[in-house]
């Protein structure tokens, strides 16, 4: 299933309606102790854009981490529990198994160590 790259911030976003308005208001959060500091500006088109990518890198794994360890997250989580409960009695675990290896997942690959200080460029 292809998604609209336009369309994925919009309520209902995915089924999950709050997940875009989260999002913004994390990235809100995430950026308003930045508000004091502007980007550095440059005559280099590639010094601005690598200003930006850096940003972008450094608050991705913040973002993430906000956004799972957020309480849409648990509430998820123990909806997910109650309906295997309530399914199987806790008999077949699978889909909570595949659960928590998603969320592993997610916090592994927004856990790598900052590779930002590969992205310096410079114009002469």
């Amino acid at each position: 299933m292809e998604a609209d790259v336009r369309s994925f911030f919009q309520p209902p976003a995915r089924g999950f309606p709050e997940l875009g308005d989260t999002v913004r208001e994390e990235i809100d959060r995430l950026l308003r102790p930045r508000s004091t500091a502007p980007l550095p500006r440059s005559d280099c088109l590639f010094s601005s854009v690598q200003s930006y990518l850096v940003l972008l890198v450094t608050l991705l794994p913040k973002l993430a981490d906000r956004l799972l360890s957020g309480p849409h997250v648990a509430n998820y989580i123990n909806a997910q529990i109650a309906e295997a409960d309530d399914a199987t009695d806790f008999s077949d675990l699978e889909r909570l198994n595949t659960l928590c290896a998603r969320q592993l997942s997610l916090r592994l690959v927004f856990s790598l160590p900052d590779n930002t200080s590969r992205l310096r460029l410079s114009c002469h």
